[in-house]
């Protein structure tokens, strides 16, 4: 086992440790068209039983235009979604009307966790 799976595991181990906190939901991958690049609006794929961290922006961050006040942050171990990396466009499905679409991505260096900047879909 490597260091980027060792660090994978310990990102999940610490996501499952939070107990009630995590909330599951559903990664929805976004298929793109391969002649113009663009989101054709259906799923590729989709990863089920993923959990996440919700984390909301800190007050000074929410400027209106980059950052909404009903955005929010979600950590992703990537563990869940088995090497697939999370791109804008693609969502997480928390089950009724709580879907929220990816604005931005940042992953940890270690690879072990995503940060999505979510707004509702």
């Amino acid at each position: 086992m490597g260091l980027r799976e060792v660090f994978a595991k310990a990102a999940r181990t610490a996501v499952l440790a939070f107990d009630d906190v995590p909330e599951n939901c559903t990664f929805h991958k976004i298929a793109y068209d391969p002649t113009s690049g663009q989101a054709t609006g259906a799923d590729a794929f989709t990863i089920r039983n993923c959990k996440a961290i919700r984390q909301d922006f800190v007050t000074e961050k929410i400027d209106n235009s980059n950052i909404l006040k009903e955005d929010r942050q979600y950590i992703l171990p990537a563990i869940y979604l088995g090497g697939v990396e999370p791109k804008e466009d693609d969502t997480l499905d928390f089950g009724g009307d709580e879907i929220w679409t990816v604005h931005i991505v940042s992953t940890d260096a270690a690879g072990a966790a995503h940060l999505l900047h979510c707004r509702k879909k």
